[in-house]
């Protein structure tokens, strides 16, 4: 068999749905009822993308003491804590943007967790 050529090599990724983090950042975000459907069945360590954790943690953080999950306050930590580079107000935004995409946060949770599981 032949080998693939490099460019092709460089396309290859790790089992991950971008679309599902993106749908479940952004319901959690959007819909008061999603963060705490999802919290306990899915951790930073699920996201493939560095942002989308760093996302994650602050919302978690937020979440568990009962915080308003909004683009202001996990920006206001992301910025307190030094990782809103990458991962600020315009990411942010993006990702609500794609709530409608996360009415079913159960099942994009899982999609995330299990692609992020499959992972090495």
């Amino acid at each position: 068999m032949a080998a693939q050529p490099s460019a092709v090599r460089e396309l290859d990724l790790p089992p991950c749905s971008i679309e599902a983090e993106h749908a479940v950042l952004g319901a959690c975000l959007g819909w008061p009822d999603a963060y705490p459907r999802v919290c306990g069945q899915i951790g930073a360590e699920d996201f493939y993308r560095d942002d989308h954790r760093r996302i994650w943690r602050a919302m978690d953080a937020i979440g568990r003491d009962a915080g308003a999950l909004d683009v202001v306050t996990v920006s206001e930590l992301l910025e307190k804590c030094g990782e809103l580079d990458g991962a600020g107000p315009p990411h942010l935004a993006h990702d609500v943007d794609h709530r409608g995409l996360g009415a079913h946060a159960d099942v994009r949770r899982g999609q995330s967790r299990n692609a992020g599981r499959a992972r090495p």
